[in-house]
């Protein structure tokens, strides 16, 4: 379905919905990766044991494209996770979620983008779009191994080009553009429980990157898990891992079922 039409661009999410409920059910945003370059929802969906996990508990999975570098510059991507949110909650009662129990879900780009979302979602540079009478905040957030602070130094050569087709400069630069897309930089009280994972091998995003936004979280009083994964690259989930990626994933699972499903309750998986 189409959830924005946005700088000319029909922006497409899929809804996958629980056999089985009983009321009104929590939802689950799910934002790909690609260095905000490259993904689509659909490779996103097709490697997610994660989205089919919620699923079979009984929460909604929309997962979503969204527009990219460099034929759209920044901050059109945030501005499209967060039309997402408004356009479920637009779309409450005719799919069935709690629109006051919606998370997110995302990894490298995609933990960039929802962490920021999550810890800045008042921006009216956020705001393009419909459905702006409804809300950008979300109740949850998963971040596995996102970039939160653009604006500090030691980045890959990989990560640096990057950063320049995205932003329009180089990463490492305290400048307006960067300090506006780092999670880590607006961080308060009141912010959504947190997830974090990121691995101790990461060449990509450095380590220092999640445990600076978890510390961050932490100092401000906001809920929040760290997962330091052993030997873990970026991406996770090669062989000797510590944790695995299937203890990870069911981290995952239950973290947004605790925090997103009313009472905290964990419904057992169906099929």
């Amino acid at each position: 379905m189409t959830y924005c039409v946005q700088g000319g661009e029909s922006l497409q999410m899929t809804v996958f919905e629980p056999a089985w409920r009983h009321h009104d059910t929590p939802a689950v945003v799910q934002v790909h990766g690609g260095g905000w370059v490259v993904g689509s929802r659909l490779f996103s969906l097709a490697h997610s044991p994660v989205a089919r996990a919620l699923v079979s508990h009984g929460l909604v999975v929309a997962s979503i494209d969204y527009r990219m570098a460099p034929q759209f510059v920044w901050p059109a991507e945030i501005q499209d996770v967060a039309c997402a949110v408004r356009s479920l909650r637009a779309h409450a009662r005719m799919l069935g979620i709690d629109p006051e129990h919606i998370g997110l879900f995302g990894s490298s780009a995609g933990g960039q983008l929802v962490s920021l979302l999550g810890t800045d979602p008042d921006d009216t540079s956020w705001s393009s779009g419909p459905y702006r009478d409804e809300s950008d905040r979300v109740q949850a957030v998963v971040d596995e191994f996102g970039p939160e602070d653009l604006t500090t130094g030691g980045w890959s050569s990989y990560m640096n080009r990057l950063v320049e087709r995205a932003f329009g400069v180089d990463a490492g630069q305290r400048v307006g553009v960067l300090e506006q897309a780092s999670p880590a930089l607006h961080i308060g009280p009141g912010d959504p429980p947190f997830l974090v994972a990121q691995g101790t091998a990461d060449r990509i995003v450095p380590p220092s990157q999640s445990e600076e936004l978890a510390g961050r979280l932490e100092a401000a009083h906001v809920p929040t898990e760290l997962v330091l994964v052993r030997g873990g690259g970026h991406g996770l989930g090669n062989s000797g891992e510590e944790p695995s990626a299937g203890s990870i994933d069911q981290d995952v699972v239950r973290f947004l079922i605790t925090r997103l499903e009313p009472g905290g309750q964990h419904r057992p998986p169906r099929g």
